[in-house]
């Protein structure tokens, strides 16, 4: 189920004559890289919409071009946002 979810995102971005390019952080992200590692399929399809996609919505990438790569949580995940600007803000 989740291999079809990566190929129809993929191709769906191919009909919209989208070139996704990968995350500047992807190759040091630890979240994939340490966290992920024996998840692959849900690696990826995480990878698709935060990586691949638009990496300015992942709040690692947030935090990261904010803060410094040594201030990101390892615990936190793409999707949490609003921890992120919090992260930011100092609360």
């Amino acid at each position: 189920m989740r291999e079809s979810c990566v190929k129809n995102w993929k191709y769906v971005a191919q009909i919209r004559g989208e070139w996704m390019r990968d995350c500047e952080m992807l190759e040091k992200c630890i979240f994939f890289n340490d966290k992920m590692a024996n998840m692959p399929s849900t690696a990826e399809v995480i990878k698709l919409r935060y990586c691949k996609d638009d990496s300015e919505e992942c709040a690692r990438f947030m935090v990261c071009k904010a803060l410094g790569r040594e201030k990101v949580p390892e615990e936190l995940f793409p999707n949490q946002v609003d921890r992120a600007k919090k992260i930011i803000a100092g609360k």
